[in-house]
């Protein structure tokens, strides 16, 4: 019932937020302003649309809060069967594999032995029927024997898949200035420069990088 009445009152918010919205989309963005006129209606719209934003979030905080309460809910739910399967998964390749390279090796050392095996039987047969003084003759060779391979699980395959993995970020940042590899291969920590761009402002010194001063409008408090 709760879900419901959300979402009922939910639809009726947007519906009554979209025929509001209808007139302000009007405004507009595409020029500068010409003259005094354009100049407050266009601060008109943006205090009309900061004090709807206000109310609108307001609002809207029961629902946002129950939907973001409902998506942890389901991705806790998720994670709970995901993960687990990941690991299995994911720490469970390796092993696999790793028994089957030992059992390829060890199929592999049991032939050498028994080709070998055979190799010195046959040659000693031959030595053995060549009358005394004379030089045995080469060998026939020996049919080279091959042993079953190691069947591995039923459904699964092995696949080779590749990934980069950074081990200095300095060489590669290095390699990027010399133009060796094109900017893209990095990517500037734009969380971090911003945080110090907005702390330092006009003492913000980092190379290749320079503090933006944007201006915005906020609301007085009516006197």
């Amino acid at each position: 019932m709760e879900s419901t009445s959300l979402q009922v009152h939910s639809s009726k918010l947007f519906e009554s937020a979209k025929a509001r919205l209808e007139r302000l989309n009007k405004t507009p963005l595409e020029r500068a302003v010409a003259s005094d006129k354009e100049y407050q209606a266009l601060a008109a719209a943006i205090t009309e649309a900061k004090a709807f934003r206000k109310e609108w979030d307001n609002a809207t905080k029961p629902v946002r809060a129950a939907t973001k309460e409902a998506h942890n809910a389901a991705c806790k739910m998720f994670s709970d069967i995901d993960n687990p399967l990941d690991t299995i998964i994911r720490r469970g390749a390796p092993i696999l594999i790793n028994w089957e390279n030992r059992r390829a090796a060890e199929i592999k050392a049991q032939e050498d032995a028994l080709n070998k095996k055979i190799a010195e039987e046959q040659k000693a047969a031959v030595a053995l029927e060549t009358p005394e003084g004379e030089t045995p003759p080469e060998p026939i060779p020996a049919l080279v024997v091959t042993l079953p391979k190691f069947s591995g699980a039923a459904g699964l395959s092995r696949r080779t898949m590749w990934a980069a993995k950074v081990t200095d970020i300095k060489a590669l940042a290095k390699a990027v200035g010399a133009g060796k590899l094109p900017v893209s291969y990095i990517l500037p920590n734009m969380v971090m420069l911003n945080t110090q761009a907005r702390a330092l402002k006009k003492d913000f010194k980092v190379p290749g990088v320079e503090a933006v001063e944007e201006q915005t409008l906020a609301e007085r408090a009516a006197r």
